[in-house]
């Protein structure tokens, strides 16, 4: 059966969970799709769970376990369809994610939409991941992986081109842990074209103990070996590695790994700024994993188990800077910086990733009408609410520049060298508003 999609889903011991996966495929407003269930030696009900279904869209593949990797290469070789998904066995998509997302792709060879992280039960936890167009270059893929892999569609004859893959696959068997990360890496670095992400939440992520993610260890040296290898130009992965560490660090004091935290931060050295905001960042990210909330909408005593953490696995300084990091959301920094606003100011955010992106869906709301807007160095960027893009060159004394990403440290060399003095970092509001030239 030939479809326009294949859900590639590579299954082991997932009877609790794969079922709900299925049903969400069953549920899509296209027929056009047809899914590969590939059983890697589970000893469950899981192939029990494919017969259940009963859709002859659904294929059932077995195999001896050889893990996740092996898995999906032979879910590959099986479809018959112009695009692929990587679905695993316990996340679930929309209605409309065949649909949209083969609209979204357009010419190019991969698109990726929006997450929604969901509870053990696909609860939602009101925490939805926004792709951004910075998240699909290779500058930022060589840091971290930053697309959830069933958030992503993938052209079929792309993954078949040899520049594409490894040893004649496309994820690479050796790896027991981050094989997509490398297959994206790989396919961007030779030049397969990323589309417009797509905003909408396409994608639910479901969260549960004692998945692969909880492997810290495992998953900082394999993460090592990745950004090591990848087909980059060497100054992007000089200080990757070491930002890789401290992310690390991030989630091992999440997940009360003492250990593997000393032991990562015995390996780090001294924290700069820039190191203590990525910290931040990946730590509010990994305790909300690990604690099933969004960062942004902790209570108290959540609050206070997250701080004792920082407490248990830093000291002194060090302890007392990040926690003053994560004291502050984005938002609320961002709603302090607007109040210092004086009439005919304009306030700039400069990045759209993440951060920007969160400080833009707030800007409108914060700013009750008044102008706006935005830069980034991404062509394909965009921004949601009613911002105005801008180019650096078109910034005056009327703007106030508010930076966004961690890795911040050009941009502000770039702005000074403008002449722009008005800035904040938004990231940690470390230093407020500089009147000095910039770093």
């Amino acid at each position: 059966m030939f479809a326009r999609l294949a859900f590639i889903v590579p299954a082991c011991n997932a009877a609790k969970t794969l079922t709900d996966t299925l049903l969400s495929l069953e549920k899509q407003t296209t027929p056009e799709w047809q899914a590969i269930v590939v059983d890697d030696g589970s000893t469950d009900g899981t192939a029990a769970c494919v017969r259940r279904i009963g859709d002859p869209r659904i294929t059932l593949v077995r195999q001896t376990n050889q893990g996740l990797p092996t898995a999906r290469n032979m879910g590959i070789c099986e479809a018959r369809a112009d695009y692929l998904c990587f679905l695993d066995a316990d996340d679930i998509v929309e209605p409309a994610f065949v649909e949209t997302m083969i609209e979204a792709i357009g010419d190019a060879d991969l698109a990726a939409c929006a997450t929604r992280m969901l509870g053990p039960g696909l609860n939602d936890l009101g925490w939805v991941i926004h792709p951004t167009a910075a998240d699909c270059t290779i500058e930022r893929m060589i840091e971290f992986n930053p697309l959830a892999v069933g958030s992503i569609v993938v052209r079929a004859a792309t993954i078949r081109r040899p520049e594409m893959l490894s040893a004649g696959q496309l994820f690479d068997p050796d790896l027991t842990c981050h094989e997509d990360w490398d297959a994206w890496l790989r396919m961007t670095a030779s030049g397969a074209r990323w589309a417009r992400p797509r905003q909408d939440a396409l994608f639910g992520y479901r969260l549960r103990r004692g998945s692969m993610s909880s492997k810290l260890a495992e998953m900082h040296t394999v993460g090592r070996r990745v950004i090591g290898r990848a087909s980059v130009r060497p100054e992007l992965k000089a200080g990757a590695q070491h930002r890789w560490s401290v992310r690390h660090l991030a989630r091992a004091i999440a997940a009360d790994e003492g250990s593997l935290a000393s032991d990562l931060r015995a390996q780090i050295g001294s924290l700069s700024a820039q190191d203590l905001d990525i910290l931040a960042g990946a730590f509010r990210h990994a305790f909300g994993l690990a604690e099933h909330v969004c960062p942004t909408s902790m209570s108290p005593d959540v609050r206070d188990r997250r701080n004792a953490l920082v407490l248990a696995h830093l000291a002194g300084p060090e302890a007392e800077r990040l926690l003053d990091r994560l004291a502050h959301d984005h938002v609320e920094m961002l709603a302090q910086i607007v109040t210092t606003l004086a009439e005919g100011d304009i306030p700039v955010l400069y990045g759209m990733g993440r951060n920007g992106h969160r400080a833009a869906e707030a800007m409108d709301a914060l700013l009750q009408g008044k102008p706006w807007g935005w830069i980034d160095d991404a062509a394909g960027a965009d921004a949601p609410g009613r911002g105005i893009r801008l180019r650096r060159d078109m910034l005056t004394t009327r703007h106030v520049v508010i930076v966004t990403p961690e890795d911040r440290g050009a941009i502000l060399r770039s702005l000074a060298a403008r002449g722009i003095r008005r800035v904040f970092e938004l990231q940690g509001m470390r230093g407020g508003i500089f009147d000095t030239a910039l770093p």
